[in-house]
C-alpha cells in the first residue's frame, strides 16, 4: 500500500515528483519504511510555497471545502477537502466521540477560533475564543454542556480568567482537547 501511494504521488502530484527529483530518487527506490528517510522532510512552509495547483493535481478545487487551522502555534494553514473527505472526517469525529462515551442527548460546547468554527452538528454550540471570558462563561452557564471541547491554549485562557474554578460555573461530564498538545500542568489543573 505504501509503494502504491508513493507511486501515485510521484505520477500525479507535481510537488512530490519535484521532491523526489531534488534528491535524485524514483518511487522504485522506496522499498521499505526505512527508505523514506531519503526523502526531505516536508514542512507547512514547503506546501504553502508550492501552491494548491502543485499539490492537488486532478481535483476541482472549486468543489472542495477549505479548512483553515487557527494558527495558534504558527501561521494558519489551509487544506482542501473533497465532499467525500469531509464526510469521512465527520464520521471519524463521531466515532471518536462515541469511543469516549458520547450519547446522542449530550450537549457539546466547542470553544474555537472564530475563523475555524466547525459546522454545527449533534447538539453542539460553538463559542468564539475571542469573546471575553465573562461572555464565554455566560454561554456555558446557559447551555450547561455535558461535554466541553477546546484547544488547550483557549481553555488555558478561560480557566485562568476564572481562577481555574470552572466547576463553579459548569460541570461537564467530559473535557476534550484538540489541535495542539495539552501540557501536563493544564491537565493537572
Amino acid at each position: 500500500k505504501l509503494r502504491a501511494l508513493i507511486r501515485y504521488a510521484y505520477e500525479y502530484v507535481p510537488f512530490y515528483r519535484s521532491l523526489f527529483h531534488s534528491v535524485d530518487l524514483s518511487p522504485e527506490d522506496i522499498r521499505t519504511v526505512d527508505d523514506l528517510t531519503y526523502l526531505p522532510v516536508t514542512t507547512k512552509e514547503d506546501l504553502r510555497a508550492a501552491g494548491l495547483d502543485r499539490i492537488s493535481k486532478g481535483v476541482r478545487l472549486s468543489s472542495c471545502y477549505t479548512k483553515r487551522t487557527s494558527g495558534s502555534m504558527a501561521k494558519p494553514f489551509e487544506t482542501c477537502l473533497t465532499r467525500s473527505e469531509q464526510w469521512t472526517r465527520r464520521l471519524l469525529g463521531l466515532r471518536q466521540l462515541l469511543d469516549i462515551g458520547f450519547r446522542l442527548q449530550d450537549r457539546v460546547c466547542i470553544i474555537s477560533d472564530p475563523i475555524t468554527l466547525p459546522g454545527l452538528r449533534y447538539r453542539t454550540k460553538c463559542i468564539s475564543a475571542i469573546l471575553p471570558a465573562e461572555e464565554q462563561i455566560q454561554v456555558l452557564q446557559k447551555m450547561q454542556p455535558t461535554l466541553l471541547k477546546a484547544m488547550p491554549s483557549y481553555l488555558r485562557v478561560l480557566l485562568h480568567d476564572v481562577d481555574y474554578r470552572l466547576n463553579d460555573f459548569i460541570r461537564p461530564r467530559g473535557l476534550i482537547t484538540f489541535g495542539e498538545a495539552c501540557s501536563k500542568s493544564l491537565k493537572e489543573r
